[in-house]
């Protein structure tokens, strides 16, 4: 679901990127795709609001206090009392981080941190005896989820946020899987507790 751009700014970027409307609705695309199972009433809720975000992030820099904040911007949380709607506003906000997670993965310079082939990912972990049994899709899977982890990281710090980190990139990969950092870990992380440690 990560994937590379041919956009040129700078590393040090101080001003904001504009993506193309192409770029948004592949990018609104993958988020609905990735996150509209977890609300049923992601059309209504969430997508006007996301088309938003998506125009609106052509006018600011994404940075790690936005990245953190940005919903309240777009919903009222004091709207969001039972226990339920506190539940749909936590899931509105994964989507937002997912969303950022998304944009910022088209940056050139981010380019270097994804992977685009599936043996590095086995030149890497190839050694665990459970990748090897792992047909390609599978270790597809596994790719996006690294490629997810690394992005992520730029705008959401690991500290105190590796559950949300797991939630983003487990969404974004594809699969629909659940990924926990304690307890029993799921398929396909149960064979390469390495690949936690970029979020370590």
């Amino acid at each position: 679901m990560i994937r590379s751009s041919s956009f040129n700014i700078n590393k040090n970027r101080s001003v904001p990127v504009i993506l193309s409307r192409e770029a948004h609705i592949d990018i609104f695309n993958v988020i609905k795709q990735c996150f509209s199972y977890r609300l049923h009433n992601f059309d209504t809720l969430v997508a006007p609001k996301l088309w938003q975000v998506l125009a609106d992030s052509n006018s600011f820099v994404i940075t790690e206090e936005i990245t953190k904040n940005a919903v309240g911007k777009y919903y009222d949380a004091s709207q969001f009392q039972t226990n339920h709607q506190k539940l749909v506003l936590w899931i509105v906000r994964l989507i937002f981080k997912a969303t950022f997670v998304l944009i910022i993965s088209y940056y050139k310079e981010n380019r270097e941190l994804i992977w685009s082939s599936v043996d590095r990912l086995v030149a890497e972990y190839g050694h665990h005896e459970e990748f090897r049994d792992l047909d390609p899709r599978e270790k597809n899977y596994l790719l996006n989820f690294r490629n997810a982890i690394k992005i992520a990281q730029l705008i959401i710090p690991a500290k105190n946020n590796k559950g949300s980190l797991l939630l983003i990139a487990g969404s974004l990969e594809g699969s629909r899987n659940e990924y926990v950092t304690g307890g029993k870990i799921c398929y396909p992380l149960r064979m390469t507790n390495d690949l936690l440690h970029v979020i370590a």
